[in-house]
């Protein structure tokens, strides 16, 4: 049997509910697959990012492409993470949707799919990531989203690995951002990409810790262009990728992360500096707990503090989606401009 979401697709069509372009479906228990669906938001292919299981997607994300009825959607993971029945699901809820997946035979093989897809002039700036660091990804597209880069290559500890040479080789960009420590990313990874590469310019970006790489990515944008901060738990990788793509769809917010019960020292640094008009927490409070709302509370007395949580993981995206598109109206992305957030607030 259909989810219900499928059997009541023609009447949530018919109330005449505005449609996105696209979306992206990843398996939420794959970091690399997470961070390759977010980077298509945060390049402007997608606009939201919906969670699903191996073989079903799930009551929250049925819901949302039933009811927003988007003209296409991409799938990132291979048939490992999502089987080809998910395929069919899409095909009974929005029949009109063209579907796509983001094929390779490795996490990294599909982010260098996802990076050429990126932009049909040449990057100047590539992020390279390890994948095995959720937090990381998120940090990588993060600058992605606030035009400090324009895609994100994933790499091996000490090497870059085939799909991440291939695209340097293409690209042979003007810059580089290691995003992560040496235990993340190797100081080898600087030689190879000086050997491919040799006028690149290799800058790293890391702390000493997810929360503090964070801040230091953000620390690097224009303090009034920021109207809002999405906050997640920088060691809970669902609710990073839920962050980052609601950060990504929207012009005037960035990204930091915290810890379970505080905020820490390097967030809290950049909110007191930057005052946002508001702060947007993603996750329940067992990964961001009242203690963190009060914190907010305390340092912007004027702001609106909002959490964006549900039941599990594909409910809090599915929420996190279905505000993106209400905020949303046409977005000018900021990869397209090469500046950090513009002053205009977005609809939050």
């Amino acid at each position: 049997m259909l989810p219900l979401a499928a059997r009541r697709w023609r009447t949530l069509r018919s109330e005449g509910s505005a449609a996105w372009p696209s979306i992206v479906i990843a398996n939420s228990g794959s970091t690399s697959d997470i961070g390759t669906a977010v980077s298509l938001v945060a390049t402007g292919q997608a606009h939201s990012v919906l969670y699903a299981g191996v073989d079903r997607l799930g009551d929250a994300t049925s819901a949302v492409i039933a009811q927003r009825q988007p003209s296409q959607v991409l799938l990132a993971g291979d048939t490992r993470t999502l089987r080809p029945i998910i395929e069919f699901w899409i095909g009974q809820l929005a029949p009109d949707a063209t579907v796509e997946r983001i094929s390779g035979r490795d996490g990294a093989s599909r982010q260098a799919a996802a990076a050429r897809r990126a932009s049909g002039t040449e990057p100047s700036t590539l992020a390279i990531v390890n994948a095995s660091s959720m937090s990381a990804v998120g940090t990588a597209v993060s600058l992605v989203a606030t035009g400090q880069a324009h895609s994100v290559l994933y790499a091996g500890v000490d090497r870059l690995g085939d799909a991440a040479a291939a695209v340097v080789a293409q690209r042979r960009p003007a810059h580089v951002l290691l995003v992560g420590g040496p235990l993340l990313l190797h100081p080898a990874i600087e030689d190879e990409i000086g050997e491919i590469a040799p006028a690149s310019i290799v800058t790293r970006v890391a702390g000493g810790d997810a929360t503090s790489t964070q801040a230091d990515a953000t620390r690097r944008l224009r303090a009034s262009g920021i109207s809002v901060f999405v906050i997640a738990n920088g060691w809970m990788p669902g609710e990073i990728g839920i962050a980052a793509s609601f950060a990504s769809a929207h012009d005037d917010m960035a990204m930091l992360y915290s810890y379970k019960h505080t905020m820490g020292a390097a967030a809290l640094s950049i909110v007191r500096r930057i005052q946002p008009d508001g702060i947007v927490l993603i996750g329940q409070p067992d990964s961001l707990s009242y203690r963190v709302h009060r914190e907010a509370r305390r340092l912007l007395p004027g702001a609106r503090v909002q959490r964006i949580a549900g039941a599990t993981l594909g409910v809090t995206a599915a929420q996190a989606a279905q505000q993106a598109l209400v905020d949303l109206a046409p977005l000018q992305r900021r990869r397209n401009r090469g500046t950090s957030p513009v002053e205009e607030s977005g609809g939050f």
